[in-house]
């Protein structure tokens, strides 16, 4: 899965596209990019937008294990 993460307005708001198809491990990618970019802002608070609207195949994200 291509993700792509930029600033929509800088520090404040991050818009993520999502395209292709998708598994856990570019989920795991996903988070990673995004806190990456979270961390580099000062602001108390961070939005995101997400497009995934080009996404073919969605990964089954009910098999991950969250108690960990």
């Amino acid at each position: 899965m291509p993700c792509k993460s930029t600033w929509y307005i800088e520090n404040q708001v991050l818009f993520v596209h999502i395209w292709g198809d998708t598994d856990l491990d570019d989920y795991i990618s996903y988070f990673q990019q995004s806190y990456e970019a979270y961390d580099q802002s000062d602001a108390p608070v961070i939005h995101t937008i997400v497009d995934a609207s080009g996404v073919n195949k969605q990964a089954n994200l009910g098999c991950v294990d969250i108690s960990t």
